[in-house]
């Protein structure tokens, strides 16, 4: 006597593999929804800032090396906002180095979403360049 099909038992093991993998696959696509979130969103921002802070420094030119906070600036493109438009909010925040040159030493600017608190969009400023990503 032949038997054709399967077992419930292999039935019921194919199923829970293919439920870990979907749960693996799910917790990937969410974490990469909400970077691309950021990307588009808040990474262009964040850069926007950056390219004040750096304009600021420049026509600042202290007399000596300055650490700055950007939460004690109006620079227009770094002030918290509300993006209707995404039903979310955006806030900054981080310090760089003035220095008497007028160019900025070292810094970092961080741009948060009010949905999204595990990543953000960050602004690394060094003498040599700026490198923006979503970490």
């Amino acid at each position: 006597m032949s038997r054709k099909g399967f077992t419930l038992v292999e039935l019921l093991i194919v199923m829970v593999i293919i439920a870990l993998l979907s749960s693996i696959a799910l917790s990937s696509y969410i974490s990469y929804r909400k970077k691309a979130r950021l990307t588009a969103i808040a990474l262009p921002y964040a850069e926007d800032c950056t390219r004040q802070a750096v304009e600021y420094c420049l026509e600042l030119k202290p007399s000596s090396s300055v650490n700055i906070d950007i939460s004690t600036l109006s620079l227009p493109s770094c002030q918290s906002r509300s993006l209707g438009l995404y039903n979310t909010s955006l806030s900054f925040s981080g310090n760089f180095r003035c220095e008497p040159a007028g160019h900025i030493s070292s810094g970092t600017i961080q741009a948060r979403l009010s949905t999204i608190s595990d990543f953000s969009a960050i602004c690394d400023i060094t003498s040599t360049g700026i490198r923006c990503y979503i970490q």
